[in-house]
C-alpha cells in the first residue's frame, strides 16, 4: 500500500506568496504610519524652533531708545521667544511655531497665541506658515488656508486623538497642551499661563527635568523624550507612561 505525500506544485508556492504579499500590503495599510509620521514631524519642528532661537537671537541686554517701552521690552524680552505651542481647538490638536509680539504700546501684554502672521515662522522649503490653525487667521488677518503647512494639524493629518506628558510640572501642563519655548542658548522653558509668562523670574520655568511626551492614536501610543537644560531631544524604546 502506497502512501501519496501531499506537496505545493511551484505554481501553488507562487500563488501563496503573493496573496501572502497582498495580506502584508493591506495590514500595513490598516496599521499605517501616521504615528511615526506625528512623532518625526514634531521632533524636527521642535529643533527647528530651537535653532530659530538660538539664530534670531530674542534676547536683549540694554534698552534701544529711552521710552518706556524700550525699557520695558528689554525686561520682558524673554515673552518673545521662539516657541513650540501645541494645543487644542474643538476636536483638533494642533501647534504652531511662533515668536509673541506685544498687543500693547508698553510692550507688556502678550496673547501668547501665533494671531499675526509677522509672528509665525515660516517653512522655509515651503513658504508656508508654520501653524496647524487657520480659523482665527482668517478671521482676524485674512489668512488662507492653504497658505498654512496643514500638516501641523495632527488631528486632521494623521488622526492623533491625544497628547500627554509624563510629568505636570508644577501642575501645570495639561493634556494636549504642551508649550517648549527656547532663549538664545537654545535652552527649553515650560512656560504655560497667560499673562506675564514667568514673571521677572522667567528661569524659574528653565526645564530641569526629562519630559516624555506621548502621541495617542486609538489603541496606539509613541513617545518621544526632551531633556532638561540642553532640550535635546530623542526617541526611547518605549513609553515610559
Amino acid at each position: 500500500m502506497s502512501i501519496k505525500k501531499a506537496s505545493f506544485t511551484l505554481l501553488e508556492l507562487v500563488s501563496i506568496i503573493l496573496i501572502a504579499s497582498l495580506i502584508g500590503v493591506a495590514t500595513l495599510n490598516m496599521n499605517d504610519n501616521s504615528l511615526v509620521l506625528a512623532r518625526d514631524q514634531i521632533i524636527s519642528h521642535i529643533r527647528y524652533t530651537q535653532s530659530l532661537a538660538m539664530f534670531s537671537n530674542q534676547y536683549r541686554d540694554r534698552p534701544e531708545g529711552t521710552e518706556l517701552k524700550d525699557i520695558r521690552a528689554t525686561r520682558f524680552w524673554y515673552k518673545r521667544m521662539w516657541q513650540f505651542y501645541l494645543t487644542t481647538t474643538q476636536d483638533t490638536i494642533y501647534y504652531s511655531i511662533f515668536s509673541d509680539s506685544a498687543t500693547n504700546a508698553d510692550t507688556t501684554s502678550f496673547d501668547k497665541q501665533p494671531r499675526p502672521k509677522e509672528e509665525i515662522a515660516i517653512d522655509p522649503a515651503t513658504k508656508k506658515y508654520l501653524t496647524g490653525v487657520w480659523n482665527s487667521l482668517n478671521t482676524y488677518y485674512a489668512q488662507k488656508r492653504d497658505e498654512v503647512d496643514t500638516k501641523l494639524n495632527l488631528t486632521l493629518q494623521y488622526g492623533i486623538e491625544r497628547v500627554e506628558v509624563n510629568t505636570t510640572l508644577e501642575g501645570k501642563w495639561q493634556k494636549n497642551r504642551v508649550r517648549l519655548m527656547f532663549d538664545n542658548f537654545g535652552r527649553p522653558f515650560y512656560f504655560y499661563k497667560s499673562g506675564d509668562i514667568g514673571g521677572i523670574n522667567n528661569y524659574r520655568y528653565l526645564l530641569r527635568e526629562s519630559v516624555q511626551i506621548k502621541l495617542i492614536k486609538e489603541d496606539d501610543a509613541l513617545c518621544f523624550n526632551i531633556a532638561p537644560i540642553t532640550g535635546f531631544v530623542s526617541i526611547p524604546q518605549g513609553c515610559n507612561f
